[in-house]
C-alpha cells in the first residue's frame, strides 16, 4: 500500500510493515491489484503506475507511470481479464457526476481513456464469464450496471435504481453494493435482484471484494460485512466512529480494510469447504471416461485424478486444462476394458477438496483395423494390430448382410498375438462378410466387418464346337450363381469388345451360338458372366468364320487363246487370281490375265491359251468374306481351222493338197463338194491322212469339173473345216475324133459320147494352115451327138478337123483328123 504521503509500505504477513521513507513519488493510493504479472496502481490524481513482478515496491524509481485520466478522477477500481486486458476505474474527486475508464490492452505498458462522452462517475470494476463489469452513475437518480467484452466498448446492462458503489465477482455470483446499505446480487451479470440487510441498512458500502470464500464488503462507520453466497450477511466490524472505508482486500486468510488515516487487518477462518459430492461419469469409450459435476464455486483450480480400481495409486488425468466454472470434462488416454476409480480434485472456494469417488471399466476397444489383405477364390487374408491381453482370436464368417456368422476355417490355429490369417475354403465370386473376435483383454469383442468377394474363378473351358460362314457355336461347363451370361466378341487383336447377337442365354446354359457374323473373319470371342462364382471374362476364343467362295465365277466370252470371266464383288479380299488347269488334270496354276486383277475388280481375261483346248478356270480370293477357290468354270478356246489349205497339183482326176501342221489333231480328212453345190462329202485320198501329215491327194474325180475342197480336222487346235478351195480338174478332150466318109463338099465324123458338155463343134482349117473355124455342118450338134456331117466343103480340098466340146469332162480340142 502507499500512505497519504505517497510512500510505499511493503508487508509479507500483513502484520509486520515496512516503509520507505523519502520516495514519494506524488501519487496517493486510491487502489492496487496484481494481475499475475505486474502490479497496477491506480491514484486520487488520476495517475496510473504498474510494477514489474519482483522489483522492489520501496524504489520510487521501479514504478513506472502508464497514464493518467484526463479528467484527474482518482482511480477507485481495477480488474483484468488474464489475457493482458487491464481495466481502471474511477470518480472525479470533489464532483459526483464525473469519472474515467483507462484501459490497456497490452498488459499495462500503455493505457487509453475509453470514457464515456456523458460524465458518468465509476465506482468499481470487476471481471468475470469472459466481460469486465462495472457501477457507477450519470446523474442523482440515473444509476447503471455496465458491461465491456474487450474492455473499450461499453453498455448499459441494467438500471438497479440505486446507486452502487463497488461491485466484485465470486463464488458463481455477482454482488454489487452502494448507499444506503444496498446490497445487489446476480448470478449471470444480466439480471439483479436487492438483497436486503437490515444491520446496516443506513450505511453506505464503498467497495467490496471476494477472497478467503467470502464477499467482504466495507463502508460508512468502519463498517464491514461478509457472506459466502452474497445473500446472507453477516456483521464482521461496526463502529460509531465517523471513518470510513473506501476500500477492502481479502487474501492469505487476512481482510484489509482501508480508510485515509486508518488501516485495519483482520485473520479470518475461511468456510469450510464443501467438496463436489455429484461427480458422476456420463459416458466412456475405451480411452476416454466422461464426467459431469455441479459448478465449483470461488475455486482456483479444478483437475479429475484417477487410480486403477481399488489401487488408490492417484495421479492427475488426461484432460486438458478444466476451467473453474467448468461443469463438465473428458480425460482421455485411457487404457480399454480397464477399470479406474476417478475423482474430482478442486483448489480452493467453497468446494475445494476431493469429490465422491466414481468407477469406471472403459470400453473394450475390439480390433478396429482389421483388413483383408488378399484373397484368391477360395481364400481371404486378413490383418489387424496386434490384440492386447487376449485370451483368444477367432475369425468369423457371415454371406454378406445376413448377419449369420460362423466360425471360418483357417490355415491354421489364430495365436492370441497374431496379427494375420488366412480364412480357406470359401466358394469362389462370393461376398462374405468378415470380423475378429477377440476374447478377453483390452480389444475384446467383435471387431470392425471386413466384406470380401471372394475372386470369381471365370469360365476357362469356352470353346468352339463348330462354325459356318456367318456362325460360330460354343460349350463351356456349367455355371455357378450366375445371373447373367453373353457372348462377347471382337475382331481378332482390336480389344473391341460388343455383345455378340446369341438369343438369350439362360444362366444354367452351356452352349450357345453367335449368329449374324461376317463370312472369312477372324474373331476373338468371350464368354461374359455375371454373379456367381464363375463370374467375369472366360478365357478367350479365336474363330475364323468360313468363308463363302465365289459361287457365280462364269465365264463371259472367249476366243482361241483367251477366256473373259465375271464374278460378284468380293468383301475384304487381299488377293484375286484366276487359276486354271488342263481339263480334268487337277494341275491348278495362276493364269496370265491382261492386267492385275484389283481386290474391287468383278471381271478379268485369261490370255495365253490354246486354241482349242479344253480347261477349267477358279477364281481364288485371298483374305475376306469370299477367302477360297470359286466353283470351277470349264471352257475350251475356239480352235483355229486350218486356213492356208490349198491345191498342190490335179490331173484330170486328182488334185493335190498341202497345209501347216495341226495340233493335237485326232483326225483329218478331206471333204469334196461340186462348185456351189455344199453337198460336202469325204473325198478319196490316194492313202489315209496321218494327224501329223501336210498332203494329201484326192483321186476318183471326174476330169473337168470344179469342185470345192476343205480340210476338216478333228480335234485339236485346229479342230474344224478349213478354208475352202476352188479346184477343176483337168479334161480329157474326144480322143477318138474319126472321119467316117466324105463326098466332095462334105465330110462325115464320129467320136465316143462326151460328158457333162455343153456345147460341141467341128471346127475346120486348110491342112497346114492353122486357121481354125467353125466348120458347117448339116445340123447343130448335140451335146450327146457322136456323129456330125461337114458340109459347104471345097472339092479337092485337103482340110484339117477338130471336135471341139465346151463344157463337161471332155471340154477341149479333140485329136485332129
Amino acid at each position: 500500500m502507499v500512505t497519504n504521503a505517497g510512500d510505499p509500505v511493503v508487508s509479507t504477513d500483513g502484520d509486520n510493515w515496512t516503509k520507505s521513507e523519502g520516495q514519494n513519488f506524488g501519487c496517493q493510493a486510491r487502489s492496487m491489484r496484481f494481475t499475475g504479472s505486474i502490479w497496477v496502481m491506480g491514484c486520487t490524481s488520476g495517475d496510473i503506475y504498474t510494477l514489474a513482478y519482483g522489483a522492489d515496491p520501496l524504489i520510487k524509481g521501479n514504478w513506472v507511470n502508464r497514464g493518467k485520466a484526463v479528467n484527474g478522477s482518482g482511480m477507485t477500481g481495477i480488474a483484468h481479464d488474464g489475457n493482458g486486458t487491464i481495466v481502471v476505474t474511477g470518480e472525479k474527486p470533489n464532483t459526483s457526476l464525473d469519472g474515467a475508464i483507462m484501459t490497456s490492452k497490452d498488459g499495462g505498458n500503455s493505457f487509453t481513456d475509453v470514457s464515456f462522452s456523458t460524465k458518468t462517475a465509476i465506482y468499481g470494476v470487476t471481471y468475470a464469464n469472459g466481460k469486465f463489469y462495472a457501477v457507477g452513475k450519470t446523474s442523482s437518480t440515473s444509476f447503471y450496471i455496465y458491461s465491456s467484452s474487450d474492455g473499450l466498448s461499453w453498455e448499459v446492462v441494467t438500471n438497479p435504481g440505486k446507486e452502487l458503489r463497488g461491485i466484485a465477482y465470486g463464488n458463481e455470483k455477482f454482488v454489487a453494493v452502494g448507499y444506503s446499505g444496498y446490497i445487489y446480487v446476480s448470478d449471470n451479470g444480466l439480471s439483479w435482484s436487492e438483497v436486503t440487510y437490515a444491520p446496516t441498512a443506513s450505511k453506505i458500502f464503498t467497495a467490496v471484494t471476494f477472497g478467503v470464500g467470502k464477499f467482504y464488503a466495507v463502508g460508512t462507520s468502519e463498517t464491514i460485512i461478509s457472506s459466502a453466497d452474497g445473500v446472507n450477511w453477516e456483521t464482521e466490524n461496526l463502529t460509531s466512529s465517523s471513518t470510513n472505508f473506501v476500500n477492502v482486500v481479502a487474501a492469505n486468510n487476512r481482510v484489509f480494510a482501508f480508510a485515509s488515516g486508518l488501516f485495519k487487518a483482520g485473520t479470518v477462518v475461511p468456510p469450510a469447504p464443501i467438496p463436489v459430492a455429484d461427480f458422476v461419469n456420463t459416458a466412456k469409450t475405451g480411452t476416454t471416461a466422461s464426467f459431469s459435476w455441479s459448478a465449483a464455486s470461488g475455486a482456483t483450480g479444478i483437475v479429475i485424478e484417477q487410480s486403477l480400481k481399488g489401487a488408490n495409486t492417484w495421479t492427475t488425468s488426461t484432460t486438458g486444462t478444466i476451467a473453474t466454472n467448468a461443469t463438465s470434462a473428458t480425460v482421455t488416454g485411457l487404457t480399454p476394458g480397464t477399470e479406474y476409480d476417478f475423482r474430482l480434485v478442486v483448489t480452493d472456494g467453497r468446494n475445494a477438496g476431493n469429490s465422491n469417488v466414481v468407477g469406471v471399466k472403459t470400453d473394450a476397444v475390439p480390433i478396429n483395423n482389421f483388413a483383408g489383405t488378399g484373397k484368391t477364390s477360395t481364400t481371404a487374408s486378413f490383418s489387424w494390430s496386434a490384440a492386447f491381453g487376449a485370451t483368444g482370436i477367432i475369425v468369423q464368417q457371415s454371406p454378406k448382410n445376413a448377419n449369420t456368422w460362423t466360425l471360418s476355417s483357417t490355415s491354421g490355429p489364430i495365436a492370441a498375438n497374431a496379427t494375420s490369417a488366412t480364412v480357406t475354403g470359401l466358394t469362389p465370386g462370393t461376398e462374405y462378410d468378415f470380423r475378429l473376435v477377440v476374447t478377453g483383454g483390452s480389444n475384446a469383442g467383435n471387431s470392425n466387418v471386413v466384406s470380401v468377394k471372394t475372386n470369381a474363378a471365370p469360365i476357362s473351358d469356352f470353346a468352339t464346337t463348330g462354325k459356318t460362314s456367318t456362325t460360330a457355336n460354343f460349350s463351356w461347363s456349367a455355371t455357378l450363381g450366375a445371373t447373367g451370361i453373353i457372348v462377347q466378341q471382337s475382331p481378332k487383336g482390336q480389344n473391341t469388345w460388343s455383345a455378340s447377337t446369341t438369343g438369350t442365354i439362360a444362366t444354367n446354359a452351356t452352349s450357345a451360338t453367335v449368329t449374324g457374323l461376317s463370312p472369312g473373319t477372324e474373331y476373338e470371342f468371350r464368354l461374359v458372366v455375371t454373379g456367381g462364382s464363375n463370374e467375369g471374362n472366360s478365357n478367350v476364343v479365336t474363330v475364323k468364320t468360313d468363308a463363302v467362295p465365289v459361287s457365280d465365277f462364269a465365264s463371259t466370252g472367249k476366243t482361241s487363246t483367251t477366256a473373259d470371266f465375271s464374278w460378284s464383288a468380293v468383301t475384304g479380299a487381299t488377293g484375286i487370281v484366276v487359276e486354271q488347269t488342263l481339263k480334268g488334270a487337277n494341275a491348278w496354276a495362276a493364269s496370265t490375265t491382261s492386267d492385275l486383277i484389283a481386290t474391287t475388280a468383278t471381271t478379268a481375261t485369261v490370255t495365253g491359251l490354246n486354241p482349242g483346248t479344253e480347261y477349267e478356270f477358279r477364281l481364288v480370293v485371298t483374305g475376306g468374306s469370299n477367302e477360297g477357290n470359286s466353283n470351277v468354270v470349264s471352257v475350251k478356246t475356239d480352235v483355229v481351222p486350218v486356213s492356208d489349205f490349198a491345191s498342190t497339183g490335179k490331173t484330170s482326176t486328182t488334185a493335190d493338197f498341202s497345209w501347216s501342221a495341226v495340233n493335237g489333231a485326232t483326225g483329218i480328212e478331206v471333204e469334196q463338194s461340186l462348185k456351189g453345190a455344199n453337198a460336202w462329202a469325204a473325198s478319196t485320198t490316194s492313202g489315209p491322212i496321218a494327224t501329223n501329215a501336210t498332203t494329201a491327194t484326192v483321186t476318183g474325180l471326174n476330169p473337168g469339173t470344179e469342185y470345192e475342197f476343205r480340210l476338216v480336222v478333228t480335234g485339236g487346235s485346229n479342230e474344224g473345216n478349213s478354208n475352202v478351195v476352188t479346184v477343176k480338174t483337168d479334161a480329157v478332150p474326144v480322143s477318138d475324133f474319126a472321119s467316117t466318109g466324105k463326098t466332095s463338099t462334105t465330110a462325115d465324123f464320129s467320136w465316143s459320147a462326151v460328158t457333162g458338155a455343153t456345147g460341141i463343134v467341128v471346127e475346120q482349117s486348110l491342112k497346114g494352115a492353122s486357121t481354125w473355124e467353125i466348120a458347117t455342118t448339116s445340123g447343130p450338134i448335140a451335146t450327146n451327138s457322136t456323129t456330125a456331117t461337114v458340109t459347104g466343103l471345097n472339092p479337092g480340098t485337103e482340110y484339117e478337123f477338130r471336135l471341139v466340146v465346151t463344157g463337161g469332162s471332155n471340154e477341149g480340142n479333140s485329136n485332129v483328123v
